[in-house]
């Protein structure tokens, strides 16, 4: 199993995502003082070595609003 390290950057960005997810990547770039292009690359990298994944949780009660029906 291949272990993986994050470097100082990619920590700064899923810092970022784990306080906020919906974060823009132009916010994150002007916060960590990157470029957007590298932040979009770094979490494209970090979603397919594994590393972090998006997930939309749901509350149940939403369910029984009239524009679920």
């Amino acid at each position: 199993m291949t272990q993986h390290k994050l470097d100082p950057i990619d920590q700064e960005i899923v810092q970022r995502l784990s306080h906020d997810a919906r974060i823009s990547n132009r916010s994150i770039a002007k916060e960590v003082g990157i470029t957007e292009g590298t932040v979009r690359q770094r979490i494209k990298r970090l979603q397919k070595d594994g590393l972090i994944q998006f997930t939309v949780v749901t509350d149940s009660a939403w369910q029984a609003l009239p524009i679920f029906a």
